[in-house]
Formats: C-alpha cells, sequence, structure tokens
C-alpha cells in the first residue's frame, strides 16, 4: 500500500517540481479517530501546525479547502496564478486514520516564489536548497502533528520516503550556474524516487530531522547526476 503512493503518475507539465512526502507509523493502529474526520477540531488543529512558524508549510495568504473521506483527511493550498488569480495546486496534505502521511508541495523557486515572482531560472535548474526548504517543511510539519497526537509516544518508528516529480531536464545545482552555459539532464519524464525501500526512522529521527534531510538530499543527487 505504501509503494502506491510512490507512483505519481508522468505529467506533460514541467513547469513546477513537485515534492512527495510519505510517512507512516510502523506500529499499524487508529491514530486519528475516522468519526472525527471532519471534525473543526481537527481541521483548527491541523491547519494552525501547518502554519505555524518554524513549520510554515502552508501560507495564509493563500486559499485552502478540506475535504473528508471514511479514512482520510485532505487539506489543499492553492498556489497563486498569473496576477491574483489562482493557480495550481501548490500544497496537499492527505493524513489517514492511521496516520499515514502524504505531502505534495511546489519548490520551484522557492525563494522567488515568496517574493511572488519566479524567474526563468525557476524553469532551467533545481536548487538544492530548494528541495531541503521543501524537505524542512514536511519534517517540521510531521514531527509537529505526531508531537500534538501522541505525546505519549505509542508511535516510536515510522517509515518514510520522498520522491521528486516534473523535473524536466533540470539539473539538481548546489548554486545558480555562472554564464549562460549548462548541462541539462537527459531524462525528462520519470519520477525520482529517493530511497529503494521505505527508510525506517525513529521518533528521535523525526524530532532532528536535519540529518534525514541530508540523506535524502544525498540520494536525490546521486540519481539525478548528469550522465555527461
Amino acid at each position: 500500500m505504501l509503494s502506491s503512493k510512490l507512483q505519481i503518475p508522468r505529467s506533460n507539465n514541467y513547469s513546477e517540481v513537485k515534492l512527495r512526502f510519505v510517512l507512516a507509523p510502523e506500529r499499524v493502529e487508529e491514530v486519528i479517530d475516522p468519526v472525527m474526520l471532519d471534525d473543526k477540531q481537527l481541521q483548527r488543529e491541523v491547519y494552525g501546525i501547518g502554519h505555524a512558524a518554524g513549520v510554515d508549510l502552508l501560507s495564509y495568504e493563500k486559499p485552502k479547502e478540506s475535504s473528508a473521506s471514511t479514512d482520510t483527511f485532505v487539506i489543499i493550498q492553492q498556489g497563486k496564478g498569473r496576477g491574483n488569480q489562482v493557480g495550481s495546486e501548490d500544497v496537499r496534505i492527505e493524513i489517514t486514520t492511521r496516520g499515514i502521511m502524504t505531502i505534495d508541495c511546489d519548490i520551484t523557486g522557492q525563494r522567488e516564489a515568496q517574493n511572488n515572482r519566479r524567474s526563468m531560472s525557476a524553469f532551467s535548474f533545481l536548487l538544492e536548497s530548494d528541495v531541503v526548504e521543501g524537505l524542512n517543511k514536511c519534517f517540521g510539519f510531521a514531527k509537529a502533528f505526531f508531537d500534538w497526537k501522541d505525546p505519549y509516544l505509542r508511535f516510536d518508528r515510522f517509515l518514510y520516503n520522498s520522491v521528486l516529480s516534473n523535473i524536466g531536464y533540470r539539473p539538481l545545482l548546489t548554486e545558480p550556474p555562472k554564464g549562460n552555459s549548462m548541462t541539462m539532464r537527459m531524462e525528462n519524464d520519470q519520477p525520482v524516487i529517493a530511497f529503494d525501500d521505505f527508510r525506517t526512522i525513529t521518533r528521535n529521527d523525526l524530532s532532528n530531522y536535519e540529518s534525514q534531510v541530508t540523506a535524502t538530499l544525498k540520494l536525490f543527487g546521486r540519481r539525478l547526476k548528469s550522465p555527461y
């Protein structure tokens, strides 16, 4: 079931690089009461965690909507299109009653997007700092969520993985290239999964997630290395 969370449909839209973050408690037990999935208090708590300083996964300036099914709670935040129009999905958070968390976020030119602009460079390459920023937001959200829902640490071990999609021909760079020449990637249509198998992490790893961000970036770097 978790492997299916990593299967992102192929897309012809390479204008936005998407990061997918998947985290699941190893312990198979209810984290959220299914009766409470459409409860306003749950919605307020999750919204609050997403907006909290130090997490910043959600933005007060962007429109959002939430929904609930029999076993899943979803929040979708829309990005900004041209002018003040609503754009495509900026962030999507899905949490199941078992605590399986799937977060999709647009990491295309994060620093530029914060200033409500996106230069052509965002469509030419992917910066490591943008990947790190996206991972930090996802891990920060997951940590805060389980600190809230599981203060007594019943869920101590988790399975984790991340995926990059819609990369196109962008290379992954440490810093913007100097000059006008740049080597592009050959592969352009397949999502890139960080780890071959889901990585087992502990609650301590989730609380001190910097090493997991570094490990994920290293694996992405190996898989996105230019063949030239």
